[in-house]
């Protein structure tokens, strides 16, 4: 126990919790469990998340373009590797990509 409270109050604190962040946002974003994200997947996760307020031509461009931007191996995929580099956030109609 005197372990796990030094791991979680140590300098590392933040180190995990950030890593811990990106694989929980990577697997929502992940629907087929395969560590890699499709266009597809990724639409179908904007879709979930701005519902009617974004038209679908415009989330399918965000897809498109995230997919283009993130995808430094040029496979059409998203890896977690690629996804820690991305920010994609979503408010009341608005949808955004942003890359570290």
């Amino acid at each position: 126990m005197f372990v796990f409270c030094l791991f979680f109050h140590g300098p590392q604190f933040g180190t995990f919790f950030s890593f811990l962040f990106y694989v929980v946002a990577f697997r929502m974003y992940d629907l087929d469990g395969d560590d890699r994200i499709s266009k597809e997947e990724l639409l179908a996760v904007l879709t979930m998340m701005v519902g009617a307020n974004i038209s679908e031509d415009q989330l399918i461009s965000i897809a498109e373009r995230t997919i283009m931007e993130a995808d430094t191996d040029k496979d059409n995929l998203i890896s977690f590797d690629e996804f820690k580099k991305v920010n994609i956030f979503v408010s009341p109609g608005k949808v955004g990509v942003r890359f570290f």
